[in-house]
Parts: structure tokens; C-alpha cells; sequence
């Protein structure tokens, strides 16, 4: 399967095994990494599901690049294509997502729900999946309101799959 086509996860646990080791070749691309944003391992069913709603959203929707990250930029699934650096993307939507928090603070107003960066040709949107996770969704095109209702219904999938697992 070509590498713009696999959507990847990282599972984060207190318990993983070696800094950096990757699980054997057919495993989903896991990395294990002592970096936790929850005291446990995504359950495979978890990690199916959020790969799932981010393929919907490329194969569906249109959108060219999307992941879930940590509120703090570590990438938890991504579908991205091979010229978009994972980390890269993952570290500075989560900055762009806790500047937007931090101006909004600063005027006393409540932290915004999205973030969206419209260019002429690509609309990036920024969701908050709840108080340690967000959704970044890029697509190309200019109807906003179309790419923004995709994400929403995307994120609200995730939030669903989120809540459902119950070790979370």
C-alpha cells in the first residue's frame, strides 16, 4: 500500500516498551513512546475507529491532510501524504490552536471552538476535541462552510469514539 494512502497512529503509554520502537512490520505503524498524554494504551478498536474517521474524511470529504493530535503537538493518527512532515505539523497546529486560546484569554473572551486559515486555493480548519485533543483538517478549495461542516461532523465522530473508550 503506497504511503499516502496508510493512515499511521502512535499509541502513547506509561508503560511502552523502548524509547522509539517500532512494533513489527504490519502493525499499523505503531510507535511506542514513553511521551504519554494518558496513563494507557488506545485500545485497537479505539485506534481502528479514529483511523477510520480520518480515511471517511480524505476518501469522503476531500480533504487532502488530517490528524488528531495532544493539545501539546504529539500526533496521536494522522492521514497525511508524503510531503508533510508529521511532527512538524502536529507541533505547530497545536501552537496555532494554544495561541488562538491564549489571545482569546488575554481579552477575556471564551477560547474559540475552531481555528480556520483561508488561503486562495486551501482551507486549513483547527477543531478542539475536548480539553487534550484537537482535529486538523487541510483541503483544498475555498467553500469554507462546506470544508468546516466536514470537519465538525468529522471531529464530532472522534469525539464519540473518544468518549467511548473507557479507559479514557
Amino acid at each position: 500500500m503506497p504511503r499516502d494512502r496508510m493512515t499511521n497512529l502512535i499509541y502513547f503509554s506509561s508503560r511502552s516498551a523502548h524509547r522509539g520502537t517500532k512494533a513489527r512490520k504490519g502493525d499499523s505503524n505503531i510507535l511506542y513512546n514513553p511521551m504519554v498524554i494518558t496513563e494507557k494504551t488506545i485500545s485497537m478498536t479505539i485506534a481502528g475507529d479514529l483511523k477510520k474517521v480520518l480515511s471517511d474524511l480524505k476518501n469522503d470529504r476531500g480533504v487532502e491532510a488530517s490528524a488528531v493530535v495532544s493539545r501539546n503537538g504529539i500526533p496521536i493518527a494522522w492521514e497525511l501524504p508524503d510531503n508533510i512532515h508529521m511532527e512538524t505539523f502536529s507541533t505547530l497546529s497545536a501552537t496555532i490552536m494554544g495561541a488562538s486560546d491564549v489571545v482569546c484569554s488575554s481579552i477575556e473572551k471564551e477560547p474559540p471552538e475552531r481555528v480556520i486559515i483561508q488561503s486562495r486555493s486551501n482551507v486549513i480548519v483547527l477543531t478542539g476535541l475536548g480539553s487534550k485533543a484537537l482535529l486538523v483538517a487541510v483541503a483544498a478549495g475555498t467553500d469554507t462552510e462546506k470544508i468546516v461542516n466536514s470537519v465538525d461532523e468529522s471531529a464530532q465522530k472522534i469525539r464519540e469514539v473518544l468518549k467511548n473508550d473507557k479507559g479514557a
